[in-house]
């Protein structure tokens, strides 16, 4: 999820560390504290990453707050890259060539990862088809031709890179790399959401008000077949998460027999309903919202 989430600047992430030499430590612990924001941005980077790789659980969100940490190492590489352009190599230490040459590879890196990324943008819809969950979402895509303008924009950045580095300007390709991260931004990341939004927390959020509307005193709130933490968000109340469907049904019995509640009110996909085993007296379909009851 790294690379992923850092596009399009991943491939510097290896030379920006190898670049701070933290294995030094002698050398560190001479330097001032004002010179530590690389080590400290590296240790912040570590500590999130391995944390969150060691849980069971990995989210995609879960890299965003290293992502800060990321950004200031590879800040730090361009910076001392332009300043090795700017002063020659009269600052250079010795093994300054195996560094020019980790710049190198990973300029070529960036490139192949952009090409990479642009075909797998306009693959994209291939990978929605048969969602279940959001049946509407492939085709709202393909309409407003996202796919297409995004293999766009990672090709644009990939020539221009190759121009750049052909060209001796490599130094320069951080600006190529940043227009197409906001072109991205702009243009196929905030639309994606939006319509994501729409189909996948429009229904909750929509399931979340007829619940405040319609809930009894005391009635108990359920969910079955996944749980959606959106929904105890929305209406700020515990739900019961019932893993399996064949389950309901004894729940139920159970909850009647020693009479502590009269009703309940369930959340369950629409196409999962039936199995359930509840029939149609049993419950009153109160809201239908995407692909909930």
């Amino acid at each position: 999820m790294v690379p992923l989430s850092f596009a399009p600047w991943s491939a510097y992430l290896p030379v920006a560390i190898a670049q701070l030499q933290f294995w030094r430590v002698n050398y560190w612990r001479k330097q001032p504290r004002a010179s530590h924001l690389g080590l400290f941005a590296l240790i912040w980077f570590i500590v999130i990453f391995g944390f969150f790789t060691i849980a069971a659980t990995k989210l995609p969100s879960y890299t965003i707050p290293l992502l800060p940490a990321a950004a200031v190492l590879v800040a730090l590489f361009w910076r001392d890259c332009m300043y090795r352009f700017k002063y020659g190599s009269q600052n250079q230490s010795q093994n300054q060539p195996k560094i020019n040459r980790g710049i190198l590879f990973s300029h070529i890196g960036s490139i192949g990862f952009a090409l990479l990324l642009a075909v797998a943008s306009l693959l994209s819809p291939r990978w929605l088809k048969g969602d279940k969950d959001l049946p509407q979402l492939q085709a709202a895509i393909q309409q407003l031709g996202i796919p297409t303008l995004a293999a766009s924009i990672w090709l644009g950045l990939a020539i221009a890179s190759l121009i750049l580095l052909l060209r001796r300007q490599g130094r320069w390709i951080w600006s190529a790399q940043l227009v197409s991260f906001v072109a991205l931004l702009l243009m196929v990341l905030l639309p994606t959401v939006a319509l994501v939004d729409a189909q996948r927390q429009l229904p909750l959020r929509n399931i979340a008000h007829t619940i405040l509307q319609v809930r009894q005193p005391g009635e108990r709130l359920m969910m079955v077949g996944y749980s959606k933490p959106s929904l105890v968000f929305y209406t700020q109340t515990p739900f019961t998460f019932i893993a399996e469907h064949d389950k309901v049904l004894p729940t139920l019995q159970k909850l009647k027999r020693n009479r502590k509640r009269r009703s309940v009110l369930l959340v369950v996909r629409a196409r999962k309903l039936k199995d359930t085993q509840l029939t149609s007296n049993q419950y009153q379909l109160l809201s239908q919202s995407g692909v909930f009851n």
